[in-house]
Protein backbone atom coordinates (compact mmCIF):
# COMPACT_ATOMS: atom_id res chain seq x y z
CA UNK A 1 0.00 0.00 0.00
CA UNK A 2 1.82 3.68 -1.14
CA UNK A 3 0.96 5.73 2.04
CA UNK A 4 1.52 9.56 2.20
CA UNK A 5 3.21 11.18 5.77
CA UNK A 6 1.36 10.33 8.74
CA UNK A 7 1.14 6.89 7.60
CA UNK A 8 1.30 5.42 11.38
CA UNK A 9 -1.90 6.96 12.48
CA UNK A 10 -3.69 6.43 9.42
CA UNK A 11 -2.88 2.76 9.39
CA UNK A 12 -6.12 1.97 11.43
CA UNK A 13 -8.00 4.03 9.65
CA UNK A 14 -7.37 2.43 6.16
CA UNK A 15 -7.74 -0.85 7.72
CA UNK A 16 -10.95 -0.27 9.74
CA UNK A 17 -12.83 1.42 6.65
CA UNK A 18 -11.49 -1.20 4.09
CA UNK A 19 -13.02 -4.11 6.69
CA UNK A 20 -16.24 -2.08 6.76
CA UNK A 21 -16.85 -1.30 3.27
CA UNK A 22 -14.81 -4.08 1.17
CA UNK A 23 -13.10 -0.86 -0.71
CA UNK A 24 -9.18 -0.42 -1.62
CA UNK A 25 -8.10 2.80 0.01
CA UNK A 26 -4.92 4.70 0.07
CA UNK A 27 -3.46 7.56 0.56
CA UNK A 28 -1.30 10.31 -1.82
CA UNK A 29 0.61 13.81 -1.45
CA UNK A 30 2.16 16.13 -3.42
CA UNK A 31 3.76 17.73 -0.37
CA UNK A 32 6.36 14.90 0.03
CA UNK A 33 6.94 14.29 -3.99
CA UNK A 34 4.20 11.54 -4.80
CA UNK A 35 2.59 12.69 -8.06
CA UNK A 36 -1.01 12.20 -8.90
CA UNK A 37 -1.96 8.63 -9.29
CA UNK A 38 -2.93 8.79 -12.47
CA UNK A 39 -1.29 11.78 -14.35
CA UNK A 40 1.65 10.74 -12.55
CA UNK A 41 2.48 14.26 -12.42
CA UNK A 42 2.39 15.66 -16.07
CA UNK A 43 -0.58 17.26 -16.37
CA UNK A 44 -1.40 20.80 -15.35
CA UNK A 45 -3.32 22.09 -12.07
CA UNK A 46 -6.33 22.64 -13.73
CA UNK A 47 -6.37 19.04 -15.36
CA UNK A 48 -4.56 16.97 -12.61
CA UNK A 49 -7.33 14.35 -11.43
CA UNK A 50 -5.47 15.00 -8.02
CA UNK A 51 -8.70 16.49 -6.51
CA UNK A 52 -11.69 16.27 -4.41
CA UNK A 53 -14.92 13.94 -5.94
CA UNK A 54 -15.40 11.16 -7.97
CA UNK A 55 -13.76 10.30 -11.28
CA UNK A 56 -13.65 7.62 -13.80
CA UNK A 57 -10.77 5.97 -14.86
CA UNK A 58 -10.00 3.18 -17.53
CA UNK A 59 -9.85 0.74 -14.32
CA UNK A 60 -13.17 1.70 -12.55
CA UNK A 61 -14.12 4.90 -10.32
CA UNK A 62 -12.52 6.34 -7.69
CA UNK A 63 -13.15 8.54 -5.05
CA UNK A 64 -10.83 11.34 -4.11
CA UNK A 65 -11.13 12.95 -0.35
CA UNK A 66 -8.60 15.08 1.67
CA UNK A 67 -7.16 14.27 4.48
CA UNK A 68 -7.79 16.43 5.89
CA UNK A 69 -10.69 18.84 5.62
CA UNK A 70 -8.78 22.21 6.79
CA UNK A 71 -5.26 21.22 4.54
CA UNK A 72 -6.19 20.01 1.57
CA UNK A 73 -1.91 20.16 0.27
CA UNK A 74 -2.03 17.32 3.71
CA UNK A 75 -2.68 14.65 1.23
CA UNK A 76 -5.92 12.48 -0.58
CA UNK A 77 -7.35 9.44 0.50
CA UNK A 78 -7.63 7.38 -2.77
CA UNK A 79 -11.19 5.07 -2.75
CA UNK A 80 -11.36 2.67 -5.16
CA UNK A 81 -11.44 1.40 -7.76
CA UNK A 82 -15.35 0.59 -7.57
CA UNK A 83 -18.08 0.74 -9.94
CA UNK A 84 -21.69 3.01 -9.81
CA UNK A 85 -22.99 0.74 -13.13
CA UNK A 86 -24.92 -2.69 -11.07
CA UNK A 87 -25.32 -3.76 -14.88
CA UNK A 88 -22.10 -4.09 -15.48
CA UNK A 89 -20.46 -7.65 -15.41
CA UNK A 90 -17.58 -6.71 -13.29
CA UNK A 91 -14.76 -7.69 -10.42
CA UNK A 92 -15.56 -4.10 -9.15
CA UNK A 93 -17.01 -3.50 -6.08
CA UNK A 94 -20.57 -1.55 -6.89
CA UNK A 95 -21.61 1.56 -4.76
CA UNK A 96 -24.20 3.74 -6.02
CA UNK A 97 -23.29 7.86 -6.02
CA UNK A 98 -25.75 8.64 -2.89
CA UNK A 99 -23.70 6.56 -0.84
CA UNK A 100 -20.75 8.82 -0.67
CA UNK A 101 -21.93 10.58 1.92
CA UNK A 102 -22.35 8.10 4.60
CA UNK A 103 -18.92 6.68 3.54
CA UNK A 104 -17.23 9.77 3.86
CA UNK A 105 -18.62 10.32 7.16
CA UNK A 106 -17.73 6.95 8.20
CA UNK A 107 -14.08 7.74 7.01
CA UNK A 108 -13.89 11.22 9.16
CA UNK A 109 -15.44 9.27 12.32
CA UNK A 110 -12.79 6.37 12.10
CA UNK A 111 -10.14 9.45 11.54
CA UNK A 112 -10.90 11.24 14.66
CA UNK A 113 -11.32 8.07 16.59
CA UNK A 114 -8.12 6.52 15.91
CA UNK A 115 -5.88 8.83 14.11
CA UNK A 116 -5.06 10.63 17.58
CA UNK A 117 -6.10 14.03 16.62
CA UNK A 118 -9.45 15.85 15.74
CA UNK A 119 -9.63 16.00 11.64
CA UNK A 120 -12.00 18.95 11.78
CA UNK A 121 -10.72 20.93 15.28
CA UNK A 122 -9.20 24.17 15.09
CA UNK A 123 -6.26 23.39 13.24
CA UNK A 124 -5.17 20.65 10.60
CA UNK A 125 -4.12 17.36 11.13
CA UNK A 126 -0.40 17.48 11.35
CA UNK A 127 -0.52 20.82 13.58
CA UNK A 128 -2.78 19.42 15.78
CA UNK A 129 -0.78 16.89 16.53
CA UNK A 130 2.34 19.00 16.05
CA UNK A 131 0.98 21.30 19.30
CA UNK A 132 0.04 17.76 21.09
CA UNK A 133 3.36 16.68 21.26
CA UNK A 134 4.27 20.19 22.37
CA UNK A 135 2.23 20.53 25.04
CA UNK A 136 2.57 17.11 26.12
CA UNK A 137 6.52 17.34 26.12
CA UNK A 138 7.00 20.31 27.15
CA UNK A 139 10.21 19.64 29.43
CA UNK A 140 11.96 17.56 27.23
CA UNK A 141 13.98 18.39 24.32
CA UNK A 142 11.69 19.75 21.71
CA UNK A 143 12.80 20.76 17.87
CA UNK A 144 10.99 21.40 14.76
CA UNK A 145 13.08 18.56 12.99
CA UNK A 146 11.86 15.96 15.31
CA UNK A 147 8.57 16.67 15.58
CA UNK A 148 8.18 16.95 11.56
CA UNK A 149 10.40 13.45 11.92
CA UNK A 150 8.01 11.68 14.13
CA UNK A 151 4.82 13.05 12.00
CA UNK A 152 6.62 11.87 8.88
CA UNK A 153 6.83 15.66 7.15
CA UNK A 154 9.59 18.01 5.86
CA UNK A 155 10.62 20.17 8.60
CA UNK A 156 9.98 23.20 6.09
CA UNK A 157 7.02 21.76 5.18
CA UNK A 158 5.82 21.26 8.87
CA UNK A 159 7.31 24.55 9.28
CA UNK A 160 5.30 26.86 6.90
CA UNK A 161 2.20 24.87 7.47
CA UNK A 162 2.55 25.49 11.27
CA UNK A 163 2.84 29.07 10.72
CA UNK A 164 0.21 29.76 8.63
CA UNK A 165 -2.16 27.60 10.70
CA UNK A 166 -1.54 29.57 14.07
CA UNK A 167 0.47 32.99 13.13
CA UNK A 168 3.49 31.91 15.02
CA UNK A 169 6.60 30.46 14.00
CA UNK A 170 7.13 26.60 15.78
CA UNK A 171 9.82 27.38 17.85
CA UNK A 172 7.57 30.39 19.50
CA UNK A 173 4.69 28.11 20.35
CA UNK A 174 7.23 25.88 22.29
CA UNK A 175 8.42 29.35 23.99
CA UNK A 176 4.93 30.42 25.14
CA UNK A 177 4.32 27.24 26.07
CA UNK A 178 6.97 26.66 28.82
CA UNK A 179 6.38 30.06 29.81
CA UNK A 180 2.87 29.09 30.53
CA UNK A 181 3.67 25.81 32.61
CA UNK A 182 6.65 27.74 34.46
CA UNK A 183 3.89 30.17 35.75
CA UNK A 184 2.08 27.67 37.61
CA UNK A 185 5.43 26.38 39.47
CA UNK A 186 6.09 30.02 40.25
CA UNK A 187 2.63 30.27 41.64
CA UNK A 188 2.36 26.97 43.29
CA UNK A 189 5.93 25.91 44.69
CA UNK A 190 8.60 27.78 46.11
CA UNK A 191 11.40 25.89 43.25
CA UNK A 192 14.37 28.45 42.81
CA UNK A 193 14.23 30.13 39.51
CA UNK A 194 16.98 27.85 38.28
CA UNK A 195 14.86 24.75 38.62
CA UNK A 196 11.67 26.32 37.48
CA UNK A 197 13.46 26.82 34.25
CA UNK A 198 14.96 23.79 34.03
CA UNK A 199 11.74 21.74 34.74
CA UNK A 200 9.65 23.21 31.92
CA UNK A 201 12.84 22.48 29.20
CA UNK A 202 14.62 25.58 29.36
CA UNK A 203 18.50 25.16 28.99
CA UNK A 204 19.35 28.09 31.48
CA UNK A 205 18.05 30.34 33.86
CA UNK A 206 19.30 33.58 31.77
CA UNK A 207 17.61 32.33 28.61
CA UNK A 208 14.55 31.15 30.42
CA UNK A 209 14.41 34.44 32.27
CA UNK A 210 15.20 36.44 28.82
CA UNK A 211 12.08 34.59 26.45
CA UNK A 212 9.62 34.81 30.07
CA UNK A 213 10.49 38.91 30.20
CA UNK A 214 9.76 38.84 26.22
CA UNK A 215 6.43 37.10 27.01
CA UNK A 216 5.13 39.01 29.86
CA UNK A 217 7.42 41.94 29.97
CA UNK A 218 8.66 40.79 33.64
CA UNK A 219 11.18 38.60 35.25
CA UNK A 220 10.25 35.36 36.76
CA UNK A 221 10.96 36.72 39.87
CA UNK A 222 8.56 40.04 39.49
CA UNK A 223 6.00 37.45 38.35
CA UNK A 224 6.35 35.58 41.83
CA UNK A 225 6.34 38.25 43.60
CA UNK A 226 3.07 40.29 41.70
CA UNK A 227 1.44 36.87 42.14
CA UNK A 228 1.88 36.79 45.98
CA UNK A 229 0.43 39.93 46.62
CA UNK A 230 -3.29 39.66 47.46
CA UNK A 231 -5.69 42.67 46.98
CA UNK A 232 -7.20 44.26 49.93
Amino acid sequence: MRTCCLTESLTPVLELFYAATQLPITTFTHAEGHPCPHCQGTASPGSCLYKEGEIETPEGNLYILPICPRCKRLGMFVIGPYTSKPSVNSQLSYRPQGVWDHLTSLLRNLQTKYSGSQVCGSHCLPVARARRIVEDEYDQEITLEGVASRLGLNHTYLSTLFKEETGRAFTNFVQEVRVEKSKELLIQTRLPVLEVALSVGFSSQNYYSQIFKKLTGCTPSEFRKQSMIVPA
